[in-house]
């Protein structure tokens, strides 16, 4: 095997599992996450509106694909909470114009997610994360978590909400709440809150930590036993029959209208599915001193993706709270995605009956424990302290979300976004610079106690100058040369600008110019090496009176002194 070959294929496959370092790590860590990956599973499946099965056949075979192409050591992928609603609003809004049931139209998004990804990854686009902003991400989160929740109150409460508004409508007012689905609902999550924060209280924290975690597991096993001590007239729905504990691979096929409605939330679901995992990545990466390639990750979903549509699932991404059980629990590769495999696929071989006997009621609880961390307010209020403008795109983002969907209200978050930062540009903030006392450093004089010379004006502007802001920054300037009676000398200092655009270098030669016929020097300052080659190829500095640019603004004030000082010279 050549050296080039043999780099290709350590590049792409996981060598690490070869070696017994960390083994007996990551079979302990895939235990763990195993137990905990199976009730999330059953419970985001049906979050999607799914089979409850469905769930566990996205936990086989898409994580083992994932384990190969990752570069994350220890994130573990499988159904979310975030896109099992997407899914689930998906197949709503489609199923006015299609026939497709929910399985056909989770299968065509999860090809159509991993087709995304592939074409995001065979363009190097692994940076497209950076389209969204934490605050936007904020708001997102916060509002997906409450239309979750409100999404299994029907579980609950036995009442179908869908259908309340109807009901009074046609007079009915005779709305019977099952009194045993929501008892024992509201017991599960009020006991699992105490027991959390006892344990989280209690000496000996790995052990109890560990505990804590199993309380999913916890609620469907004490699910089953209140279904077996209700009566038979309580009326619990249950997982009910598991066709197959495998899952079936054959291709099912949608039709092309279908495919064609489901491009816009297969986008979205794509773009939250990889920024979520990369963010999850990242900070295990982190963490344990590693490197996380974003490409690699793209292509790693995008083939888990492709999977889970082969094997009849639903599309999957990186989980956090499982992911950090995984690394907490002692993960070192993702052979302990192996063994997490291992223990789902045993659970459906060998617990079926087991799993068929689970009430959605104790599915709504685990999922409503999952998701209700996800509404984040002490972000909202740390961000209204720091920035009101980043504030209120969480805010457009999470109300968006809540009034207009999932995908046109995170576009109205990200619009917002770039909304805000367009404003921004377009009134750029500019300083004016003096001397600090018996020193050689200008600072801005609003902020401190500096010296000036009324002959020369330094002006910072801190912004890239373009199209939309440079008539703003031309009139300021302007301006403040008019309170400068005396001025012999204009200094603008450019070590915040890393780029003109042809239309503001335009204005600047002008600028220039009328300054230079009101007989006021021009030197520009601390241009940055770039910008400087492309204002040199258009003879840029041949306009400025030095005829060059200079690298400090001590430099300028030299050069001024000296020139005046030469002046005087010749004058006498």
């Amino acid at each position: 095997m050549s050296v080039k070959t043999n780099q290709f294929w350590r590049k792409w496959l996981p060598y690490d599992w070869l070696t017994r370092a960390g083994l007996s790590d990551d079979v302990v860590a895939g235990i763990i996450t195993g137990l905990i990956l199976i009730p999330q599973a059953l419970a985001y499946a049906s979050l999607a509106g799914l089979p409850a099965h469905i769930g566990l056949y996205a936990s086989l075979l898409p994580p083992m694909v994932y384990a190969i192409f990752a570069s994350s050591k220890t994130m573990s992928v499988g159904p979310v909470s975030v896109a099992a609603i997407m899914i689930a609003d998906a197949y709503r809004a489609a199923a006015v114009h299609t026939t497709a049931d929910a399985v056909t139209v989770s299968i065509t998004l999860a090809f159509e997610i991993a087709i995304i990804l592939w074409i995001l990854r065979a363009l190097k686009l692994g940076v497209i994360n950076s389209l969204l902003s934490h605050t936007v991400l904020s708001g997102f989160t916060s509002a997906a978590a409450i239309l979750i929740i409100f999404s299994q109150l029907d579980k609950i409460t036995g009442v179908n909400l869908g259908e309340l508004g109807a009901t009074f409508t046609n007079g009915n007012y005779d709305v019977l709440i099952n009194p045993y689905t929501l008892a024992t609902g509201v017991a599960f999550i009020i006991g699992a809150i105490i027991l959390k924060k006892l344990l989280s209280s209690a000496p000996g924290k790995p052990l109890f930590g560990f505990i804590a975690k199993l309380i999913p597991l916890a609620i469907l096993i004490l699910g089953i036993v209140a279904v077996n001590i209700f009566p038979d007239t309580a009326n619990i729905k249950i997982v009910g029959a598991i066709p197959s504990p495998l899952p079936n691979f054959k291709w099912v096929v949608a039709d092309l209208s279908t495919w064609r409605l489901l491009i816009p939330p297969a986008l979205a679901i794509a773009l939250i599915a990889y920024i979520e995992s990369l963010s999850v990545a990242r900070i295990l990466a982190e963490k344990n001193h590693q490197r996380v390639d974003a490409n690699k990750e793209l292509f790693a979903l995008s083939a888990a993706n492709l999977a889970s549509g082969l094997s009849g699932s639903m599309p999957v991404a990186g989980g956090f709270s499982r992911s950090m059980v995984n690394d907490a629990s002692g993960a070192k590769t993702q052979r302990a995605t192996l063994v997490t495999v291992g223990v789902i696929l045993l659970a459906a071989l060998f617990a079926k009956s087991f799993m068929e006997n689970i009430p959605y009621f104790a599915l709504a609880a685990i999922i409503i424990l999952a998701v209700a961390p996800l509404i984040d307010l002490k972000t909202l209020k740390h961000t209204w302290r720091y920035d009101q403008g980043d504030a209120l795109v969480i805010a457009v983002t999470f109300f968006g979300v809540l009034s207009i969907g999932l995908e046109f209200g995170l576009l109205l978050g990200v619009l917002s976004a770039f909304i805000l930062y367009f404003k921004r540009t377009l009134q750029p903030h500019i300083a004016e610079l003096g001397r600090l006392p018996g020193r050689t450093e200008y600072r801005n004089i609003l902020r401190h106690s500096t010296e000036q010379d009324d002959k020369i004006l330094i002006l910072r502007i801190d912004e890239n100058l373009y199209f939309a802001n440079i008539d703003l920054i031309e009139t300021t300037v302007l301006s403040r040369v008019a309170l400068h009676k005396n001025l012999e000398h204009l200094i603008l200092v450019l070590n915040a600008t890393n780029h003109i655009d042809s239309h503001a270098l335009h204005r600047l030669e002008t600028l220039t110019s009328t300054l230079r016929d009101l007989h006021i020097a021009v030197h520009c300052v601390e241009v940055k090496g770039p910008l400087q080659d492309r204002l040199r190829k258009v003879n840029f500095e041949q306009r400025l009176s030095a005829g060059h640019f200079f690298m400090t603004i001590q430099d300028v004030i030299d050069y001024i002194h000296s020139d005046q000082s030469t002046k005087a010279n010749i004058t006498q």
